[in-house]
């Protein structure tokens, strides 16, 4: 088990204010974000992009929530021991994530210089191959589109 740039998932206002949330809306809050976590780890880790979650070799898990406050923090676990994630592969996560996020609501701007982002961490891992770079940002782009009912799911209000 790797713990890689851990994902806080914290929920405040509404019922969360009174310490108190309904668990089917928060099991499903918490079932987009494994989902999409796991998805965008899963392309950093391998290359490859897996819309079956059985197939992928990277998976979410849950740690420890602290008291007091809905705050649950993710971390990943790979079929293969390999520490591909280490270093600039696993500064990838986050920005792909945050991506989806805004692409799903539709902001722009943030859009695009997250892009730039992402293409520049790519052209430190993978040099000035452009033609790798443009496939592999097509692809985070299918992966933001078919990741759309997860993201929704993980930022539906609750309570």
């Amino acid at each position: 088990m790797f713990d890689v740039e851990q994902i806080k998932i914290r929920y405040e206002g509404g019922d969360a204010d009174r310490h108190e949330l309904d668990m089917l809306e928060l099991g499903e809050s918490l079932q987009g974000f494994a989902r999409l976590y796991s998805s965008v780890a899963n392309f950093v880790e391998t290359g490859i992009y897996s819309r079956q979650w059985k197939a992928m070799e990277v998976r979410a898990y849950a740690s420890e929530p602290k008291a007091k406050c809905f705050e649950v923090g993710m971390m990943l676990n790979w079929a293969s021991q390999t520490q591909v994630l280490s270093g600039l592969a696993g500064a990838l996560i986050t920005p792909i994530i945050v991506y989806v996020l805004a692409r799903l609501s539709n902001q722009k701007d943030e859009m695009k210089h997250l892009r730039e982002v992402l293409e520049n961490q790519l052209k430190e891992r993978h040099g000035d191959n452009t033609a790798l770079i443009n496939r592999m940002m097509d692809t985070i782009d299918r992966l933001a589109d078919s990741s759309r009912p997860a993201a929704k799911k993980a930022l539906a209000p609750i309570g």
